[in-house]
This record gives structure tokens, C-alpha cells and sequence, in this order.
């Protein structure tokens, strides 16, 4: 996971990307296979790679849920 100016947190390589703003714009994306293995038989970059996180490859955010992990 990493986040830069332009980005709140990208997954991955560039599997799911939540860009600034994703709630007023669709430029948020997913393409599973970069980092992390697709489901079998799915190819990275095909439109299935782009489509399977979101729904879609660009995206608007209407929701976000942000957890925070305590070790103890």
C-alpha cells in the first residue's frame, strides 16, 4: 500500500488506486494481476482484470471505511 500528492492509497502495483477527490471525479482504478494473482484464467489488463475489484476500470468512491490495526 502507498499513497502520494495526487493519490490517497494505491493496492498493489496499481491493482486499486483511489486518486484525490474520488468522491467528485472517476478517476479512481483497479486492474487486478500487476502485484497481486488474478482469479484463474483471467488475464491483467484484459477488461475482466479491469472490471473484477470495482465493477468497473475507472471509478467514482461513494463510500470509503478506514480501519486502523493496534498490535498489542
Amino acid at each position: 500500500m502507498y499513497g502520494n500528492s495526487s493519490r490517497l492509497c494505491c493496492f498493489g502495483g496499481s491493482e486499486l488506486c483511489i486518486n484525490d477527490n474520488c468522491n467528485v471525479n472517476e478517476n479512481s482504478n483497479s486492474n487486478i494481476g500487476d502485484t497481486y494473482k488474478p482469479p484463474e484464467g483471467m488475464v491483467y489488463n484484459s477488461e475482466e482484470a479491469k472490471k473484477y475489484l470495482a465493477g468497473s476500470h475507472k471509478f467514482r468512491v461513494e463510500e470509503i471505511e478506514v480501519y486502523k490495526i493496534v498490535k498489542k
